[in-house]
């Protein structure tokens, strides 16, 4: 299970347990919530989602269920988003997205190879 940060204006960071399917999300207010259920096709998708945030309220909120195991206030994880530097996030956002297109990428080229044998 590895922590995924994240750059969204809903979520700063998620992680999956694939054994357990369990999805726990950290969201930008300071809220961390777990949700069950969550096998890992569906996981997968969201991984690699264009936009998490979206992912999350198509597919996820109110589907599943869910415990919220750490409610904080606000000031607190704006002062962790502030801190840690929207420039940081962006980069990694940036990073985790050049990633996820190379594979993605990797997995198209290889479906070819495949259909064209």
């Amino acid at each position: 299970m590895s922590r995924e940060y994240v750059y969204s204006k809903l979520m700063y960071y998620f992680e999956y347990d694939n054994n357990k399917q369990i999805l726990t999300i950290g969201f930008n207010g300071g809220r961390v919530t777990r949700f069950f259920g969550i096998n890992a096709g569906l996981y997968k998708k969201f991984f690699y989602a264009d936009s998490y945030g979206r992912f999350y309220l198509d597919h996820i909120k109110s589907k599943f269920e869910s415990e919220i195991i750490h409610s904080s206030d606000k000031e607190l994880s704006y002062s962790i988003y502030s801190n840690f530097g929207h420039n940081i996030l962006s980069r990694l956002s940036s990073f985790y997205k050049t990633k996820r297109l190379k594979l993605k990428e990797s997995k198209h080229s290889s479906a070819q190879k495949k259909a064209s044998v």
